[in-house]
This record gives structure tokens, C-alpha cells and sequence, in this order.
């Protein structure tokens, strides 16, 4: 799933049961100062994370979100208290639901 990152920033809000609907995909970036949990361990928030997003409806007729995250970030160093660059990526697979019904009725 390599290809040239997009140099735009994801936008903040959408609708995601209309993007499953209609197949969106978006690629871009978020700036880690938006990211609260991520800004509490890093040294340095001026970079950004990639961003790879699917929307689509799954075999079991779910709309769902599929994708990846991937950026640098500066954490200390707990042995010599360095910055110390680290690559971080996760991959990302959601289900859009209405209710905690619809949630636990997912597949693990």
C-alpha cells in the first residue's frame, strides 16, 4: 500500500455512513498537535501523521472503515534522555454503528 503521500490535511468532520455509501477514499495528513493522546508522550508536535482511509459497505452488508496511520515522532529517550525518533503505524479497521446493540452484534 505504498504511494506518494497526499499534502493535504484530512478534513476534521465528515459523514462516514455516506462516504461507506458512496466507496470514499482519503489520503492526507494530521498534524499531531491535533492528536490529545499523542501529544502527551511526544517531545516534538509540529509533525504529522499519514492517513489512508476506506469507506465501504462489508460482506456482512456493515459499512465500515479500513486503513492506516503511519508518521515519525520524537519521544524521550528514558535511558539517556535524548530525543529520539520512532515510527509509529497502526492499522485501522472499524465498523460504523448506531446503538451499542448494533456493537455488540460485530464480528471480533
Amino acid at each position: 500500500m505504498l504511494k506518494t503521500p497526499s499534502h493535504k490535511q484530512l478534513p476534521r468532520q465528515s459523514d462516514p455512513r455516506k462516504f461507506a455509501q458512496q466507496g470514499v477514499s482519503l489520503d492526507g495528513f494530521v498534524p499531531v498537535v491535533e492528536m490529545p493522546r499523542l501529544v502527551e508522550v511526544v517531545k516534538d508536535t509540529s509533525g504529522n501523521i499519514e492517513v489512508e482511509l476506506v469507506f465501504g459497505i462489508s460482506k456482512e452488508g456493515k459499512r465500515v472503515v479500513t486503513g492506516s496511520a503511519r508518521g515519525d515522532v520524537s519521544l524521550m529517550c528514558q535511558r539517556c534522555l535524548e530525543p529520539v525518533k520512532v515510527l509509529v503505524e497502526s492499522n485501522i479497521s472499524l465498523a460504523i454503528v448506531w446503538d451499542e446493540e448494533a456493537a455488540n452484534g460485530l464480528p471480533g
